[in-house]
């Protein structure tokens, strides 16, 4: 490896990392409010927690948690009809 390439790693290695911190605060951020928001419920029952999807929007489709969400709902108003 040539010295320009050695630098250009290293600098790819940096700005990998950087991201990499970017994306854990990012994270961190958003559980530290989740966790707000869910010792906030136990203050008032008007405070929800959002479904997954609008909290990590960048991590799940919300259009596909829906469909789950959905799916769950009938198979608990199946398993009420059949008893």
């Amino acid at each position: 490896m040539t010295l320009a390439e050695i630098i250009r790693f290293i600098d790819s290695q940096k700005r990998k990392r950087k991201l990499e911190a970017q994306e854990r605060a990012s994270f961190d951020y958003t559980l530290a409010d989740l966790i707000g928001r869910s010792i906030a419920r136990l203050h008032s029952s008007s405070n929800t927690l959002p479904h997954i999807a609008e909290a990590y929007p960048n991590l799940f489709d919300k259009e596909e948690v829906d469909e789950k969400i959905q799916e769950k709902k009938d198979e608990v108003s199946a398993m009420r009809f059949r008893m």
